[in-house]
């Protein structure tokens, strides 16, 4: 019997609005192309948090990684 096993990843793309007492205010667009409204604290970016900075967010079951636009 051969089993499968089937990880669902979902990615967003985000850009930095602004960046206001160590909190970022992002856009984030969906896969479906809706735009969202989030506030995310700084340290949790892998890179300097500043605007007009992009990056991504990739989520799974088990994970989420934010992960940013090379320069």
């Amino acid at each position: 019997m051969e089993s499968k096993i089937l990880i669902l990843v979902s990615v967003m793309f985000g850009t930095i609005d602004q960046v206001n007492n160590g909190f970022a205010q992002v856009e984030l667009v969906a896969k479906d192309g809706h735009a969202h409204e989030e506030s995310i604290p700084v340290w949790m970016f892998p890179c300097i948090a500043e605007e007009g900075k992009g990056f991504f967010i990739e989520t799974s079951e088990k994970t989420t990684i934010i992960r940013c636009e090379k320069e």
